[in-house]
């Protein structure tokens, strides 16, 4: 099974306030992730300041959602969503990259 994101609604949870440090504000996306359990995981994904909520649909997680942490690769604070059609012509090129095709040789 590979894991996926679903999101289901542009609807967006806006929070913001004061404290030591001055303002904050967060702006946060409800998302499901399917992990092959009979039931997706409810988590929020994290919005940039500007970054236009992610339109209902399937994604995958990008590569700049993850660093490197004390135990391995782990998942970022901030995370990145791709749509999975693009996800899927990115693996096609990648398929048809000459580097690959060398390797096979």
């Amino acid at each position: 099974m590979i894991a996926y994101v679903e999101i289901t609604s542009d609807e967006v949870d806006f929070r913001e306030g004061r404290n030591d440090n001055g303002y904050w504000s967060v702006r946060r996306q409800k998302a499901f992730m399917h992990q092959g359990e009979h039931y997706p995981t409810p988590f929020e994904v994290t919005l940039e300041e500007k970054q236009q909520p992610y339109v209902p649909g399937k994604y995958v997680l990008a590569g700049g959602s993850f660093r490197l942490g004390k135990f391995g690769l782990e998942l970022g604070r901030n995370i990145k969503l791709l749509p999975v059609a693009d996800a899927l012509a990115k693996l096609g090129e990648l398929n048809r990259s000459p580097a690959r095709s060398a390797a096979a040789a």
